[in-house]
């Protein structure tokens, strides 16, 4: 249903309930002989001012649909709904940082099992080169994840992330970025050790970690996004990196038709309210 007609069905659903109930007041005014047949208006009133109502709701609830991120806490315990490649597994409270939500979280690694940067790009569907142009210098190995979803102008998509390390302040730089329309980075290991607020050593298997923090994006037009997460090394696998990933929610905003439609609902059942008072 286009959005045409769900105002035109709105409009015909808020006029007839009126007529009716305007209707039935009339005739409460008229000859008493009509009272049998007032009676009979003002159930119709009632009954139309419901049927209304709810054709009201079904404006509203046709508005378009926002497709939820699948799985966006990892709470299933693993990665269904997501693509992966490289290291990634599902982490709990006793990783010793986060979850941010509920249990479980999401670890990419870059070690053991990863693949190269040319890979990572090849699976997110970046360019050539587009990870080394962050200007960390060259990405080496890594490991992502991915999934493809639906969203609506203005829709917000946001998750916590958490930049972990053992790179030393002075050698390598891994970092850890995000993909979505397009390519940014979260943060680096230069960084911690620039940053006043990188936890103490050892909460966690690795030195060093920013702690969490929230990635927050506004979906600019409406159609199909793919949200990609990695992290990779820098020149090197002389030591290890990690990114958490949680809490990935797609956050609709409210169609103007919906506002429309719930103010509508409140404005008749009001008028209705009132109608039938007075017919008492």
């Amino acid at each position: 249903m286009t959005r045409f007609e769900m105002r035109k069905k709105l409009r015909k659903a808020c006029s007839k309930a009126k007529y009716i109930a305007v209707g039935a007041f009339s005739i409460r005014q008229g000859n008493p002989s009509h009272v049998a047949f007032s009676s009979f208006v003002k159930y119709s009133t009632m009954k139309v001012s419901a049927l209304s109502l709810m054709g009201i709701a079904g404006v509203v609830v046709a508005s378009p649909s926002h497709a939820a991120v699948v799985n966006g806490g990892f709470e299933t315990g693993n990665f269904s709904g997501w693509t992966t490649t490289g290291n990634t597994s599902i982490q709990r409270l006793d990783f010793g940082s986060g979850p941010v939500e509920r249990i479980s979280q999401a670890l990419l690694s870059t070690q053991g099992s990863t693949i190269s940067g040319s890979g990572l790009e090849t699976f997110l569907g970046l360019a050539s080169g587009s990870l080394d142009g962050l200007g960390n210098g060259g990405a080496t190995s890594g490991s992502a994840i991915k999934q493809t979803f639906n969203a609506n102008a203005g829709d917000v998509l946001s998750f916590s992330w958490n930049f972990l390390t053992d790179e030393d302040s002075t050698l390598f730089n891994d970092f850890a970025f995000v993909t979505l329309s397009t390519l940014s980075e979260l943060a680096d290991t230069f960084s911690i050790y620039a940053s006043s607020s990188s936890f103490p050593p050892f909460s966690t298997p690795f030195f060093q970690q920013t702690g969490f923090n929230t990635f927050s994006f506004t979906i600019p037009t409406s159609g199909t996004y793919t949200l990609g997460l990695g992290v990779t090394n820098e020149n090197g696998p002389d030591a290890d990196s990690g990114l958490l990933v949680d809490n990935v929610t797609l956050t609709p905003v409210p169609e103007p038709l919906t506002i429309l439609g719930s103010l509508a609902a409140g404005g008749v059942g009001v008028t209705l309210r009132k109608k039938y008072k007075k017919q008492q």
